[in-house]
C-alpha cells in the first residue's frame, strides 16, 4: 500500500472555529471535524462529516471531494497537518482583515479631508 493510498472509512481531520453563545456575546472555539472517506478516486477522495452520515444516508450537499496531492485540502490525514493547514487560515485571516481596516482608516481620513475642503 502506498504513502497516498486512504482506505474507505478512514477518517480525516480539519480544523474550524465555532462560536458559542456565552451569555450576551459569542465566545470562539477551536473545534475539531472529523471527516470519513466514502470512496477513493485516482486524485482524491469524496468525503462527509462523520456527523452527516447516518447508516448508508448521506445527503449529496454533504459530500466533498479533496484533493490527496493539492497543499490545501479540506481534511487532512493527520491532526498536525490538519492544525498546521487551519493556522496558515488564521494567518491569513488577519492579514486580509488588516488590510481591510487599513483601507477602511485611509478612506475614512480622505472623507473627512474633502469635507473640510468642501465646506461640508
Amino acid at each position: 500500500m502506498t504513502e497516498n493510498r486512504f482506505e474507505q472509512g478512514r477518517i480525516l481531520y480539519s480544523f474550524e472555529i465555532e462560536w458559542l453563545c456565552s451569555g450576551h456575546f459569542d465566545v470562539p472555539s477551536v473545534r475539531l471535524v472529523e471527516w470519513e472517506i466514502l470512496k477513493e478516486t485516482p486524485k482524491g477522495v469524496w468525503i462527509a462529516r462523520k456527523e452527516h452520515i447516518f447508516g448508508q444516508l448521506i445527503d449529496p450537499r454533504c459530500k466533498f471531494w479533496t484533493s490527496k496531492e493539492s497543499e490545501r485540502r479540506r481534511a487532512y490525514p493527520t491532526l498536525e497537518l490538519a492544525f498546521n493547514s487551519f493556522m496558515i487560515k488564521r494567518e491569513l485571516n488577519v492579514i486580509h482583515c488588516r488590510r481591510r481596516h487599513n483601507n477602511a482608516l485611509e478612506e475614512l481620513q480622505i472623507a473627512k479631508e474633502y469635507k473640510e475642503e468642501h465646506n461640508l
